[in-house]
């Protein structure tokens, strides 16, 4: 499923993860993850699906269109879990 690279960003910041951390995770680089959360770039379907692929592994899923709905994401209860151990996200700085 592509994911739109908008989802792509809320999902690192629903994450708490920097974009440095999210691209080394994708084993990208942060002026390329920037440059696709901004829409200034599309981004290689290789680098499209790291990113997703890495995300995913920190627990987001994402969810396709529906005929009753349009696309979305949300936390695996495990890294919600997690995520309350940890505490609140960090606040988006880009």
């Amino acid at each position: 499923m592509a994911v739109h690279p908008q989802f792509l960003k809320a999902a690192r910041v629903l994450l708490g993860l920097e974009q440095e951390e999210l691209a080394r995770l994708a084993s990208v680089g942060r002026r390329t993850l920037a440059g696709i959360e901004r829409g200034e770039s599309a981004g290689s379907a290789r680098t499209l699906t790291a990113i997703q692929e890495a995300l995913e592994e920190k627990g987001i899923v994402f969810l396709p269109s529906t005929l009753r709905s349009g696309p979305g994401l949300r936390l695996r209860s495990e890294a919600f879990v997690r995520m309350r151990e940890i505490g609140e996200p960090r606040r988006e700085t880009e």
